[in-house]
């Protein structure tokens, strides 16, 4: 509870600093990854991971050329396709200190504005901001070393990225 407070204030005081949500929707992805484009701009740089029940296809990005992200060093991205059109993006910090931490939700912060805290943290996560727009929603998230998630989610920071209007056309379980 301490914990989402200091973060909370935190971000209610780099608020000042934000340019509002408006740019989550015009970026529409991250970095030079966008939402919604071809399959075919990436696939010389992917190697196939899974597919979902749904249809979603996973790959990671296995190009070096994008060694930082919102200030964060990358460990590995994540991409998921549906038909053949980039629905979400994953960028996999692995475990960085909480100093690191907070770098990386205020350099998201001074793009996007104050993001909604998850109010209970859970075992699996020390703690969650989302940025939602009608056209994208955005996540960052510290798992918990203490996670019954999978083994590749614990002691790790994850930001992911998804197009609302594709995941509307997943079909649904």
């Amino acid at each position: 509870m301490k914990k989402n407070f200091t973060i909370a204030l935190i971000l209610l005081y780099l608020n000042s600093f934000g340019q509002g949500l408006k740019n989550l929707d015009k970026e529409f992805g991250i970095n030079k990854f966008k939402l919604e484009t071809s399959y075919s701009l990436y696939e010389k740089n992917l190697k196939y991971f899974d597919t979902s029940e749904q249809g979603v296809e996973f790959y990671i990005y296995t190009k070096s050329d994008i060694k930082e992200i919102f200030g964060v060093s990358v460990k590995e991205i994540g991409l998921g396709f549906y038909e053949n059109q980039l629905y979400t993006i994953s960028i996999d910090f692995d475990a960085i200190s909480k100093q690191k931490n907070f770098e990386l939700v205020e350099n998201i912060l001074k793009k996007y504005d104050t993001p909604k805290i998850a109010d209970n943290p859970t075992e699996e996560r020390v703690w969650v901001a989302e940025w939602i727009t009608g056209k994208t929603y955005l996540q960052a998230t510290e798992y918990s070393c203490s996670s019954d998630l999978t083994s590749i989610l614990r002691c790790k920071t994850q930001l992911f990225i998804y197009s609302k209007n594709l995941r509307r056309k997943i079909p649904i379980d």
